[in-house]
């Protein structure tokens, strides 16, 4: 017998022949079960229920709601439903036929698992993790860290984030084979003034010490460098890059460097235990500062001056007699800063007095190192800038020492057709699958 009042409502569930329809928006929600109809409104904070109807028996109990606190409980059949939740803090859990349903929450904490479909989602804190079983789809996040991976058919993709640092994945589906399978140092370079830096550096290591290195050629004209899987290398879509997997950093994750000052640094670091073309910080603190000086110099003052003057004069299209004559003015000052240090007769420069230098660091007449490097690979190609011989003769001992150095045979190496597309097409790359 069921007693059925205005303040106590009917409510019947038939799982197998009977239809649900639910729907929620904001403070208001509506169920609907084929002949049987259930309307609940809720508003405030305030509610009390109870049913009892034949072999069903539901509950539900509300004892005072204010802010984030409330409790209630299901109960019916075969059928097992429990909910509770107090301040940010909740937990329910469904079992029925062959599906198997947790939830779990706790302060900013829950977790959830679906069997049947390989589903499992896990949060604490600022943490979150889950996983897609079938779709192949990881996730996983701590505080400022968090970390993804894709892996779908032939795709991959791995992000890693750590305070205000990224880290890709070395490889993507389009990186190119050869990417992927060399070991040991990879450059991948164009034979512009910045990638002769570095090609001039591995031609002289190798000449000291027999070093081995692979080059690829990057092809400017078709922007690879602009390619996702070179943007996973080097998000600023430049070149050259050095990728190495010889680990001498005592770690297995193979290492990326880009921008050639930073590259240069890198490889005398790294493989010139010598210092023939560096200098020890402890036993020449000075030397070795004053290296980063010059290297700083050319990098920040220098080779914008030249590298505007160079796409202005031959690359922009239209003539701007302002820019060119701009940014020539500027390039012959820093050539005559070089030039006045270089006659060694600054109190601010190395020797403040005596014979003219060779090079920019070291004692005396100093010492060719990748402070020359940085800056020789451009000044190298004045004649191209609109400079005039005159002009360069205002220069002697600039270009004495541009001189000095081309005659270097590794220098000779470094700037000639070993890499040239042209005459080494074989070593371009392309994300088309080719190599």
């Amino acid at each position: 017998m069921v007693r059925l009042t205005y303040k106590y409502y009917y409510y019947y569930y038939y799982y197998y022949y009977y239809y649900y329809y639910y729907y929620y928006y904001y403070y208001y929600y509506y169920y609907y079960y084929y002949y049987y109809y259930y309307y609940y409104y809720y508003y405030y904070y305030y509610y009390y229920y109870y049913y009892y109807y034949y072999y069903y028996y539901y509950y539900y109990y509300y004892y005072y709601y204010y802010y984030y606190y409330y409790y209630y409980y299901y109960y019916y059949y075969y059928y097992y439903y429990y909910y509770y939740y107090y301040y940010y803090y909740y937990y329910y859990y469904y079992y029925y036929y062959y599906y198997y349903y947790y939830y779990y929450y706790y302060y900013y904490y829950y977790y959830y698992y679906y069997y049947y479909y390989y589903y499992y989602y896990y949060y604490y804190y600022y943490y979150y993790y889950y996983y897609y079983y079938y779709y192949y789809y990881y996730y996983y996040y701590y505080y400022y860290y968090y970390y993804y991976y894709y892996y779908y058919y032939y795709y991959y993709y791995y992000y890693y984030y750590y305070y205000y640092y990224y880290y890709y994945h070395l490889f993507t589906p389009t990186t190119p084979p050869r990417i992927q399978n060399t070991k040991g140092l990879h450059l991948l370079t164009t034979s512009t003034p910045n990638g002769k830096k570095v090609q001039i550096l591995l031609e002289e290591l190798s000449a000291k010490y027999g070093l081995q290195w692979t080059t690829s050629l990057i092809d400017l004209d078709t922007d690879e460098q602009k390619q996702p899987w070179f943007l996973a290398l080097n998000p600023n879509g430049k070149i050259p890059l050095l990728i190495d997997t010889n680990n001498n950093n005592n770690s297995s994750t193979p290492i990326t460097v880009m921008e050639s000052s930073a590259i240069l640094l890198y490889l005398v670091e790294t493989y010139d235990p010598d210092h023939h073309f560096h200098f020890h910080f402890s036993s020449s603190p000075v030397h070795r500062f004053k290296l980063l000086q010059w290297l700083f110099f050319w990098s920040a003052s220098g080779q914008p001056q030249q590298a505007g003057l160079n796409h202005f004069k031959r690359f922009a299209g239209v003539v701007d007699s302002y820019a060119i004559e701009k940014f020539k003015t500027e390039t012959l000052r820093i050539y005559n800063v070089l030039e006045l240090h270089l006659s060694n007769s600054l109190a601010g420069g190395d020797g403040g007095g005596g014979e003219a230098r060779e090079y920019l660091v070291g004692e005396g007449r100093g010492k060719y190192s990748i402070a020359d490097i940085n800056a020789y690979a451009w000044i190298r190609a004045w004649k191209r800038m609109t400079i005039t011989e005159e002009e360069m003769g205002r220069y002697p001992l600039l270009r004495r020492w541009i001189e000095r150095i081309e005659e270097r045979p590794a220098v000779g190496r470094g700037v000639g057709e070993g890499y040239d597309e042209e005459v080494h097409p074989e070593l371009l790359l392309s994300s088309t699958g080719r190599n």
